[in-house]
């Protein structure tokens, strides 16, 4: 689905974002234009490398190397946004369940409020549909509120909660998003 900016998401497997250096660097980029947006921020929390890119780009290697695909958005020829998503099982309130497991999701700042959170949460949920499994879930921390009140627009509920998970006063927090099929 195309929005006024022609936001068009395209889905990446694992393998061909391990090859792909381009937008691996395009990943990098928009998190460290990001870095700030995050609670606590990237450099705080990632400890593998001395400065942001270092840390940054061993991150996005270490997800890489966790299986994840990527849903990748453009704006003409230009990365704006990713997603990192995979097919997992994971416990939900006690319950091994098929779920499509969202790993980060962020958005170049010059397009934030443009659509592309739309646009990427639409083929979250397509990815989340085409595997069949019963929820998506997500995480973030309590003192990420935009983060928050993203996930409740778009239908996700807290399911888990860790207190004081990232220090005092921010806690981790799952969601997900149940979904039902027809047929």
């Amino acid at each position: 689905m195309l929005n006024p900016l022609e936001i068009k998401c395209f889905f990446f497997k694992n393998e061909e974002i391990r090859s792909n250096q381009s937008i691996i660097k395009n990943i990098c980029e928009i998190l460290i234009a990001n870095n700030l947006n995050f609670h606590p921020s990237l450099f705080e929390r990632i400890e593998n490398g001395d400065t942001l890119e270092e840390k940054i780009n061993n991150r996005v290697h270490e997800k890489i190397e966790s299986n994840y695909n990527y849903i990748i958005a453009y704006a003409g020829d230009a990365v704006v946004g990713f997603s990192e998503i995979k097919v997992d099982f994971v416990n939900i309130n006690l319950k091994k369940t098929k779920a499509a497991t969202v790993g980060t999701s962020a958005v170049s700042p010059r397009y934030h409020g443009k659509g592309v959170v739309r646009s990427l949460y639409d083929e979250i949920e397509k990815f989340a549909e085409e595997n069949r499994v019963k929820s998506i879930v997500r995480t973030t921390w309590s003192k990420n509120e935009k983060q928050l009140a993203l996930y409740f627009k778009y239908g996700y509920k807290e399911y888990y909660r860790e207190e004081n998970a990232r220090g005092e006063g921010n806690h981790l927090i799952r969601f997900k998003k149940d979904l039902e099929y027809t047929d």
